[in-house]
């Protein structure tokens, strides 16, 4: 029989659960940040947005432009691997978040290749040597990526396909990104800084034009009227030397939970 201290032990040391398997883990997170308030406003609150572009100096060396743009790319990468996925449990929630940082990738992809093309490629065919094999090269791989997002943008962000897409998507990107930045070396060697604040000018003036294309299309297939209002991390308006960003009123554009399929 059982002394009286016996019988009391449990409740001096009652028993602690360790979870073990990775579903038993995700499942006691999911149960700690239900039952903790400041965790879940915490979640509610956050958003995969860039953080606005830090620009002290108001640079506008190429080469400083580009690597904005990859920095915040990089950023959204991230916040896509952070997130739980279907293969890894993650909630309703999670994965139409997946799928929205998909969609702002696609679009600032988009827009730092169009400007690229324009100007960027252009200049280091004229001023490397190897210059046509590395324009060359990177559009092979920027094909590549496009045609990662174009079957992204088809899939379902809650099927195990979506996710391996992810995973490519994201090797893509950065090797894509490595690469461009070798080309950024090379090309600073060879070009002067007059030249490239040139170059950077243009290209940050492309931008404005091809971000406020994109929006105008957007908006008059939406049939709403075209509104701009400050957005964190854009470049608009950099090449003037103002420090403003433009954007169309979140009144005119759709909410990210409601781009995303369901």
């Amino acid at each position: 029989m059982a002394t009286r201290e016996q019988a009391s032990q449990h409740l001096a040391n009652p028993p602690h659960h360790h979870p073990t398997t990775k579903e038993q883990v995700r499942a006691w997170i999911k149960a700690r940040v239900a039952a903790d308030e400041p965790m879940r406003a915490a979640k509610r609150q956050r958003t995969p947005e860039p953080p606005p572009i830090q620009d002290p100096d108001d640079s506008h060396d190429a080469i400083t432009v580009l690597g904005r743009q990859h920095s915040q790319v990089r950023w959204l990468l991230k916040e896509l691997q952070a997130l739980p996925s279907h293969t890894t449990g993650g909630e309703r929630a999670d994965r139409e978040e997946r799928k929205s940082i998909v969609d702002m990738i696609t679009v600032r992809l988009t827009e730092h290749e169009t400007i690229e093309e324009q100007h960027f490629w252009p200049a280091v065919r004229k001023q490397l040597p190897d210059g046509d094999h590395y324009a060359e090269t990177a559009q092979k791989q920027e094909q590549e990526g496009r045609d990662s997002l174009t079957e992204l943008g088809r899939l379902d962000p809650g099927s195990r396909e979506f996710d391996e897409h992810v995973e490519q998507l994201v090797s893509q990107v950065r090797k894509h990104v490595a690469f461009e930045e070798l080309v950024f070396l090379k090309l600073r060697e060879t070009m002067s800084q007059q030249a490239l604040d040139r170059l950077g000018r243009k290209l940050l003036s492309a931008h404005q034009q091809t971000e406020q294309q994109q929006t105008k299309q957007q908006a008059e297939q939406n049939g709403e009227e075209s509104l701009w209002v400050p957005r964190p991390g854009s470049m608009r308006g950099r090449s003037t030397g103002s420090s403003k960003a433009w954007t169309r009123s979140p009144a005119a554009r759709p909410s990210r939970a409601a781009a995303a399929p369901t």
